[in-house]
């Protein structure tokens, strides 16, 4: 009944859905919920239920006696029973030529039945035990509801370049993008970033009139202060990146300027044979480079969205999504940055890790802020996702785009990836260290899900357990700011931040298993 429910609610997102709401938070939801019935009966319900909430000359109470009665009949309808019940229900909603449900019920009401919704969904979201699909999909339809409802209120839909925004409408504003980020977040990114993507722009567009009416502020002015990061590289708080061991190495790694490196050359020279190299000058067209150094500035234009960070504690040597202390947690973009990157306390319990997440996607204006490599084909030109490509499965069209910001030390241990992968440095530095995939047997490739990682750990590497890596041959080379690194698909690799950093890769390319 839910998952029925809420893929009628996804369609009037753009408009009031206040009476599909209204039956949900009142009785049908419930009486569902708590009946047994056939899920072809329980989906009739739903839609009847849905159907029914249309029509504007239904009262309130009328709605609740029909969900009421309906439920009994359909626990003992057979097929063709349910059938004349969805085409009579039809029927009535076609001839039924009220006003819309917004004439009904006002903003504030749809938002407070809107929470209602969502909070029904509580339970089940936490309970140890996954929740089913449709719990999810429920969680996030009644929260991009709440996120529609509370840009309605306060005049926030009123508002233009012309006329910046209310305290009012900058608060909804900030509450509806949370109720945003934590359904995105929970439901996926790229699963309903499309559904959610006209309430984004509506509340960016809202928290944009009041940045361009105001004053420098004070976070600005002392971002402008450090020259080229060095205030954030010198912090002493983080922990130092571990160093690298000596290992065996054939020579540096290549290293091109974009200019005299052809798309055509890179594929047949690189790409094709599966060889690593630092593509320099192909970023310097990117805004970014200048809109996120120093780190501070993000604070303005991302401080209350909410971010999955991965934490660890502070005592395991990887400091990786390998460690047993691993767990994401879901935090303000500003308390993340100014606790765990630019200001962490020397003896804290444990280090987060943005990590490998679709930043672009779910915060929308950073995507002018960076640019995708001429060399990683027609996916686009800036830091959205190809969602034609992603929804009809052509991965080779795909274009996968991930932020990484972290404080100094954080670590990615040594894996392969199915894809290439064009690894872009904005802030800071990343050392990576690099073995062909002609290396696996010295490598020891776990045998678990994570066959993609290493049993070794690159910062200690323990050669008496695993004494076939003393022969592995790597290549190593430091990523500066403005440069980008082409790592082959199946190239493995181990990467550790030496400043505070943010970088954003490009995975493109069929994926393929390895070896294959």
């Amino acid at each position: 009944f839910a998952h029925v429910v809420f893929q009628e609610a996804r369609r009037p997102l753009s408009g009031d859905a206040g009476a599909v709401v209204e039956i949900i938070a009142d009785t049908a939801f419930r009486h569902a919920c708590e009946a047994h019935i056939s899920p072809r009966a329980c989906s009739a319900y739903g839609s009847i239920i849905v159907l029914c909430s249309s029509m504007t000359s239904m009262t309130a109470k009328e709605q609740s006696f029909v969900s009421k009665e309906l439920l009994k009949k359909l626990m003992i309808a057979d097929e063709e029973e349910i059938a004349e019940a969805l085409s009579a229900a039809e029927e009535a909603r076609i001839a039924d030529s009220s006003a819309t449900a917004a004439a009904k019920f006002g903003p504030k009401k749809i938002l407070s039945l809107a929470e209602t919704a969502r909070e029904a969904t509580f339970p089940a979201l936490q309970s140890p035990e996954p929740p089913p699909a449709c719990v999810t999909e429920a969680y996030v339809c009644a929260s991009l509801q709440v996120a529609s409802a509370l840009l309605r209120n306060e005049g926030a839909s009123s508002v233009s370049s012309s006329s910046p925004a209310s305290a009012a409408a900058l608060a909804a504003a900030a509450a509806a993008l949370r109720a945003i980020d934590l359904a995105l977040l929970r439901g996926g990114v790229a699963e309903y970033v499309d559904l959610a993507a006209p309430l984004i722009e509506r509340a960016e567009a809202l928290q944009a009139s009041s940045a361009s009416t105001k004053e420098e502020g004070p976070a600005r002015k002392k971002a402008k202060k450090a020259k080229d990061g060095k205030a954030l590289s010198s912090a002493g708080a983080t922990p130092a990146a571990p160093p690298c061991p000596p290992l065996r190495s054939p020579g540096p790694i290549a290293r091109e300027a974009a200019k005299g490196l052809s798309v055509e050359r890179f594929r047949a020279e690189f790409e094709g044979t599966a060889t690593p190299v630092v593509v320099t000058g192909a970023m310097d067209d990117w805004p970014a480079l200048r809109r996120w150094s120093p780190l501070q500035q993000l604070k303005e234009r991302c401080g209350k969205r909410m971010v999955p960070v991965e934490f660890c504690a502070s005592s395991d040597a990887t400091r990786t999504y390998l460690s047993p202390s691993w767990e994401r947690r879901v935090v303000a973009f500003e308390e993340y940055l100014e606790d765990q990157v630019l200001n962490p306390a020397p003896d804290a319990a444990e280090r987060g890790y943005l990590a490998q997440h679709p930043l672009f996607d779910q915060i929308r204006t950073l995507q002018s802020d960076v640019r995708t490599p001429p060399y990683c084909g027609d996916s686009g030109s800036h830091g959205g996702r190809k969602a034609e490509a992603a929804i009809d499965g052509d991965d080779e069209k795909c274009l996968a785009i991930n932020a990484w910001l972290g404080p100094r030390g954080t670590i990615s241990p040594l894996h392969f990836d199915p894809r290439h992968n064009f690894l872009c440095q904005v802030v800071g530095r990343k050392r990576v260290t690099l073995f062909a995939i002609s290396e696996t047997p010295r490598l020891y490739r776990r045998g678990d899900w994570l066959s993609n990682n290493s049993a070794v750990c690159l910062d200690s590497p323990d050669l008496a357990r695993f004494p076939k890596l003393a022969d592995a041959v790597s290549t190593q080379v430091v990523l500066q700011p403005g440069e980008m690194l082409f790592i082959p698909r199946h190239c493995w690799h181990h990467v550790a931040s030496l400043d505070p950093s943010f970088s954003v890769n490009f995975f493109y390319g069929p994926s393929l298993e390895h070896g294959k």
